[in-house]
């Protein structure tokens, strides 16, 4: 624990506490997580490239923002698994004997 140059403990904020409960309720039994808020910081352009998404699309800028981060993820996780795949398709056989040593 910290220490101010007084030597009193240093405090948790009570946003730091607040984050906290907020993560621990997050999963909820079953494994299903509920949506938190959260803070996106964005550099002007691309807050004005969101914004103007969103306007010409009809949508939210939450709504623009989500979708972009579960199209990054999705394809993330298919070229993840892709890559998987040839690696072991293409080294099978030292796979193989490195599975037996």
């Amino acid at each position: 624990m910290h220490t101010h140059h007084n030597s009193r403990p240093a405090r948790t904020t009570g946003g730091a506490h607040f984050r906290r409960r907020i993560a621990q309720r997050a999963v909820i039994p079953g494994g299903i997580i509920r949506s938190m808020p959260m803070t996106l910081r964005l550099t002007t352009q691309e807050t004005e490239a969101l914004r103007e998404t969103a306007q010409r699309e009809h949508r939210s800028m939450q709504d623009v923002a989500r979708t972009a981060i579960d199209e990054y993820v999705t394809r993330r996780t298919r070229r993840r698994a892709a890559y998987l795949a040839a690696i072991v398709r293409e080294d099978a056989e030292l796979l193989r004997r490195l599975g037996g040593a």
